[in-house]
Protein backbone atom coordinates (compact mmCIF):
# COMPACT_ATOMS: atom_id res chain seq x y z
CA UNK A 1 0.00 0.00 0.00
CA UNK A 2 3.00 2.25 0.57
CA UNK A 3 4.72 2.21 -2.65
CA UNK A 4 1.18 2.76 -4.62
CA UNK A 5 0.33 6.00 -1.62
CA UNK A 6 3.95 7.16 -2.83
CA UNK A 7 3.65 5.89 -6.56
CA UNK A 8 6.91 3.79 -6.50
CA UNK A 9 6.51 -0.05 -8.49
CA UNK A 10 6.65 -2.69 -6.26
CA UNK A 11 9.78 -3.89 -8.34
CA UNK A 12 11.69 -0.99 -6.65
CA UNK A 13 11.17 -2.15 -2.82
CA UNK A 14 12.37 -5.97 -3.61
CA UNK A 15 15.55 -4.57 -5.58
CA UNK A 16 16.08 -2.76 -2.51
CA UNK A 17 15.88 -5.82 -0.65
CA UNK A 18 18.12 -7.87 -2.64
CA UNK A 19 20.61 -5.48 -2.89
CA UNK A 20 20.62 -5.29 1.06
CA UNK A 21 20.57 -9.02 1.15
CA UNK A 22 23.62 -9.62 -1.69
CA UNK A 23 26.91 -10.54 -0.19
CA UNK A 24 30.20 -8.82 -0.69
CA UNK A 25 31.44 -9.21 -4.11
CA UNK A 26 35.36 -10.09 -4.59
CA UNK A 27 35.81 -6.97 -6.74
CA UNK A 28 34.56 -4.55 -3.95
CA UNK A 29 37.00 -6.31 -1.52
CA UNK A 30 39.70 -5.79 -3.49
CA UNK A 31 38.86 -1.99 -4.04
CA UNK A 32 38.39 -2.20 -0.17
CA UNK A 33 41.97 -3.54 -0.01
CA UNK A 34 43.76 -1.13 -2.45
CA UNK A 35 41.66 1.84 -0.63
CA UNK A 36 43.64 1.03 2.84
CA UNK A 37 47.11 0.48 0.58
CA UNK A 38 46.16 4.61 -0.43
CA UNK A 39 44.98 5.77 2.58
CA UNK A 40 48.80 4.71 4.01
CA UNK A 41 50.69 6.02 1.21
CA UNK A 42 48.71 9.27 1.51
CA UNK A 43 49.48 9.04 5.12
CA UNK A 44 53.13 8.24 4.89
CA UNK A 45 53.51 10.97 2.05
CA UNK A 46 52.17 13.58 4.78
CA UNK A 47 48.73 14.20 2.67
CA UNK A 48 50.93 15.35 -0.42
CA UNK A 49 50.56 12.24 -3.04
CA UNK A 50 48.06 12.89 -5.68
CA UNK A 51 46.67 9.25 -7.90
CA UNK A 52 49.79 9.41 -10.29
CA UNK A 53 52.51 9.66 -7.39
CA UNK A 54 50.11 7.13 -5.17
CA UNK A 55 49.47 5.11 -8.56
CA UNK A 56 53.72 4.66 -9.12
CA UNK A 57 53.95 3.58 -5.49
CA UNK A 58 51.10 1.01 -5.48
CA UNK A 59 53.14 -0.45 -8.49
CA UNK A 60 56.46 -0.58 -6.81
CA UNK A 61 54.66 -2.89 -4.16
CA UNK A 62 53.66 -4.96 -7.11
CA UNK A 63 49.97 -4.34 -6.92
CA UNK A 64 48.33 -3.97 -10.44
CA UNK A 65 46.30 -0.88 -10.50
CA UNK A 66 45.29 1.60 -12.85
CA UNK A 67 45.26 5.60 -12.60
CA UNK A 68 41.68 5.94 -13.03
CA UNK A 69 40.38 3.31 -10.24
CA UNK A 70 43.41 5.17 -7.99
CA UNK A 71 41.88 8.28 -8.72
CA UNK A 72 37.89 6.76 -8.29
CA UNK A 73 39.42 5.33 -4.75
CA UNK A 74 40.46 8.22 -3.65
CA UNK A 75 37.57 10.47 -4.41
CA UNK A 76 35.60 7.79 -2.75
CA UNK A 77 37.74 7.64 0.55
CA UNK A 78 37.37 11.98 0.39
CA UNK A 79 41.48 11.66 -0.23
CA UNK A 80 43.05 14.55 -2.05
CA UNK A 81 47.03 15.37 -2.99
CA UNK A 82 48.46 18.64 -2.92
CA UNK A 83 48.39 20.66 -5.89
CA UNK A 84 51.13 23.33 -6.71
CA UNK A 85 50.07 26.66 -8.67
CA UNK A 86 52.25 27.16 -11.72
CA UNK A 87 54.23 29.98 -12.22
CA UNK A 88 53.41 32.27 -14.15
CA UNK A 89 54.03 35.85 -16.20
CA UNK A 90 51.76 38.29 -14.55
CA UNK A 91 49.63 41.24 -16.43
CA UNK A 92 52.44 43.59 -16.75
CA UNK A 93 55.26 41.16 -18.09
CA UNK A 94 52.66 39.83 -20.58
CA UNK A 95 52.03 43.51 -21.91
CA UNK A 96 55.34 44.43 -21.55
CA UNK A 97 57.01 41.47 -23.75
CA UNK A 98 54.35 42.33 -26.47
CA UNK A 99 55.07 45.66 -26.53
CA UNK A 100 58.73 44.43 -27.06
CA UNK A 101 57.64 41.72 -30.15
CA UNK A 102 55.77 44.84 -31.94
CA UNK A 103 57.58 46.19 -34.90
CA UNK A 104 57.07 49.95 -36.05
CA UNK A 105 57.33 49.90 -39.91
CA UNK A 106 58.93 53.09 -41.22
CA UNK A 107 57.38 56.16 -42.60
CA UNK A 108 57.87 55.72 -46.50
CA UNK A 109 55.44 58.37 -47.15
CA UNK A 110 57.27 61.11 -44.80
CA UNK A 111 53.90 62.16 -43.95
CA UNK A 112 52.68 63.39 -47.57
CA UNK A 113 49.56 62.84 -48.01
CA UNK A 114 48.96 65.00 -51.01
CA UNK A 115 49.25 63.39 -54.55
CA UNK A 116 48.90 64.60 -58.34
CA UNK A 117 47.21 62.03 -59.96
CA UNK A 118 44.52 59.13 -58.60
CA UNK A 119 46.70 55.56 -57.78
CA UNK A 120 49.70 56.97 -57.17
CA UNK A 121 50.06 56.40 -53.26
CA UNK A 122 47.54 54.01 -51.36
CA UNK A 123 47.04 54.13 -47.34
CA UNK A 124 46.00 52.44 -44.53
CA UNK A 125 45.37 52.32 -41.20
CA UNK A 126 46.41 49.29 -39.40
CA UNK A 127 46.35 50.31 -36.14
CA UNK A 128 46.58 47.62 -33.12
CA UNK A 129 44.45 48.15 -30.26
CA UNK A 130 45.24 45.30 -27.61
CA UNK A 131 42.34 44.16 -25.32
CA UNK A 132 41.46 41.89 -22.53
CA UNK A 133 40.23 38.98 -25.39
CA UNK A 134 43.42 39.61 -27.33
CA UNK A 135 44.39 42.90 -30.26
CA UNK A 136 42.40 44.12 -32.79
CA UNK A 137 43.46 46.07 -36.03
Amino acid sequence: MLCRVMGFPKSSLYYRESVQRRPTSAAEMENERIKELIKSIHRDSHGTYGSPRITAALRAQGEVVNQKRVRRLMHEAGITGVTRRRAGRSKAATVAAEARETRVAQDLVQREFSVDAPDLRWYADLTEHPTDEGKLY
